[in-house]
């Protein structure tokens, strides 16, 4: 039901519907879109100062992102129970009712971000959150984080807390499943120890980034149930940096990504990593010269994969990846190269794939890539046969059907093993072409066509039998069948009776001993389905040609030939 305070504007094809609400009557004080058929609310940017209860109670998603709204009350949801995503960023909540989200037990994604919060109720206040997935509180000013929080949230895989005023995160509760993503970055963290970071959780991957830590327990790191660690806008003196690569090298981290975390690299950096088995590696610094020495990542000898980002490298050398046996993908990204391998050396890495894009590059020497270059096109070729291996296969038979030639598979009785030559299905109409044309031509070019063993008409078909019977009688007896089609063939059943039982006779001997012979032209959608499904088979057909003597030639040649033999066949002839 509409209240007497409320605005509801006709909503358009896409299911839009604007509504309007006011204050004491008189002052308009929001207007949210509501989508109908998505089940969605925008209301961003409305200048609200509470949460809306006169939008639709079924909504699926809220935004309410950049107003002005303060408090969040246990009964600020109530009415929308089935909502899954809500956006509340950019308000000025310091607020929040401990049964805030206790109505809203289908959320699965819920975003806080730059709000004054300051520190959440309690660790229950996402106690009936069952469903969420994905939680983000960045920029909140939070100085604390409730320690059980993440044992109410079974399903949880994202959660964002960058941007924070947190010294400490101690976390004694963890979902069941594992997480993809936690962002710690940007807050007030000194050091990572067991007083400083205690997060036992199984994550994808950890941001912790943003701090600059006086002190690294080399320990802690390497309890990290981690896969991936972060570090971005981090500068960290070389012990510090020589403590956390001796906590990830015993830890079970696979990848680690270095984003403007360091100004220079020296000869011994990466030493504690030595035998480190790293699927990934992602090093980005500032954009200034970047000084490269010889074997520089020689003790990276277990990395699969490498990535260089905004480094100013100039020259590439073979010789600064020397040691590293494991490498197999190399890239380097906006790192101003412009000149590979000037001093023409062997590259001693078994790389698969170099990716140089967005560089300077210049000219290549011919021995740039030495080695790498013959990896990189036998592996291209490898990829290149496998795609079109079935072309290759279906070019490499058509080859050798030229050089070798093919046998066909022939029928193993013989034209004497039958009791008729030849049968001919025809129609009453075709008797003069039979008359003047077929039997005077299997005089001249079939000799040993014997007449008493061929049925032109029905009159030569053996006597004493029911038609029917004497028409299969014949095609299980003849060596060859004449299939006589024209317009007046394809509207006679019996015609197409008994060319349906000659098909039935190849598909059960499969001995392709039918042959159409076509008298007249007839187009694809006037044909009957026996002759169309005879077709498709790639059965052997001839076609007459009135007034054309190098064509009719042609066809007794055909004709001739297709008599002569018989084939075996691979395939059947489909049914009606």
């Amino acid at each position: 039901m509409v209240s007497p305070r409320q605005e509801i504007r006709p909503h358009d094809e896409h299911g839009l519907t604007t509504i309007a609400g006011h204050v004491n009557g008189t002052l308009k004080r929001y207007s949210c879109s509501v989508y109908f058929l998505s089940k969605m609310a925008e209301c961003s940017y409305r200048q609200l100062k509470d949460v809306p209860n006169n939008l639709i109670n079924d909504l699926r998603s809220l935004d309410l992102s950049s107003n002005f709204i303060r408090s969040l009350w246990n009964t600020s949801f109530l009415r929308y129970s089935l909502l899954e995503k809500l956006d509340l960023s950019n308000n000025l909540i310091g607020f929040i009712d401990l049964a805030t989200f206790f109505p809203v037990d289908q959320l699965t994604s819920l975003t806080l971000n730059h709000n004054p919060i300051f520190t959440l109720p309690g660790s229950d206040i996402f106690q009936e959150s069952k469903r969420l997935s994905s939680l983000s509180l960045k920029y909140c000013n939070l100085s604390y984080f409730p320690n059980e929080t993440l044992g109410f949230l079974p399903q949880l895989q994202s959660l964002d807390l960058r941007g924070n005023e947190l010294t400490y995160i101690n976390i004694s509760k963890c979902p069941k499943r594992t997480l993809n993503q936690v962002v710690f970055s940007g807050n007030a963290f000194q050091e990572i120890s067991a007083d400083v970071l205690n997060f036992p959780c199984r994550t994808g991957q950890l941001y912790l980034g943003g701090n600059n830590y006086r002190k690294i327990d080399a320990d802690v790191v390497a309890e990290f149930p981690i896969f991936v660690l972060v570090l971005e806008f981090t500068t960290l003196n070389p012990e510090v940096w020589k403590d956390l690569f001796t906590g990830i090298a015993q830890s079970e981290i696979v990848g680690m990504y270095l984003l403007m975390a360091f100004n220079d690299v020296s000869r011994d950096f990466f030493d504690p990593l030595r035998g480190k088995r790293l699927s990934y590696l992602l090093l980005q610094q500032k954009a200034y010269p970047f000084q490269c020495y010889p074997s520089i990542f020689a003790n990276l000898t277990s990395v699969y994969n490498m990535a260089l980002w905004t480094f100013h490298i100039g020259v590439l050398e073979p010789a600064f990846f020397d040691g590293m046996k494991e490498l197999r993908i190399l890239t380097f990204r906006r790192t101003q190269i412009e000149r590979v391998n000037l001093s023409g050396s062997s590259w001693k890495i078994d790389l698969r794939e170099l990716n140089l894009s967005e560089n300077n590059l210049r000219n290549l020497g011919p021995f740039a890539f030495k080695a790498v270059f013959f990896a990189v096109i036998f592996v291209i070729f490898i990829i290149f046969v496998y795609h079109f291996r079935w072309q290759l296969r279906y070019k490499h038979f058509l080859l050798r059907l030229a050089i070798l030639g093919y046998r066909e598979i022939l029928d193993k009785n013989d034209r004497e093993d039958y009791d008729f030559d030849v049968y001919v299905i025809s129609t009453d109409d075709d008797e003069n072409w039979i008359h003047d044309q077929l039997k005077p031509s299997f005089q001249r070019f079939l000799p040993y066509y014997k007449r008493s063993r061929n049925v032109f008409t029905e009159d030569d078909l053996p006597l004493g039998m029911h038609r029917t019977e004497a028409v299969d009688h014949v095609l299980t007896r003849s060596f060859k069948i004449l299939v006589l089609v024209n317009k007046a063939a394809c509207a006679d059943d019996w015609f197409l009776t008994c060319f349906r039982m000659a098909m039935d006779q190849v598909a059960d001997t499969q001995t392709e001993n039918i042959i159409v012979v076509f008298l007249e032209n007839i187009e694809e959608d006037e044909m009957p389905l026996n002759v169309r499904l005879y077709m498709g088979g790639q059965g052997p057909y001839v076609e007459w040609v009135e007034d054309d003597d190098e064509g009719q030639k042609y066809f007794w040649k055909r004709l001739e030939k297709c008599l002569s033999v018989n084939r075996k066949r691979n395939h059947l002839i489909p049914a009606e």
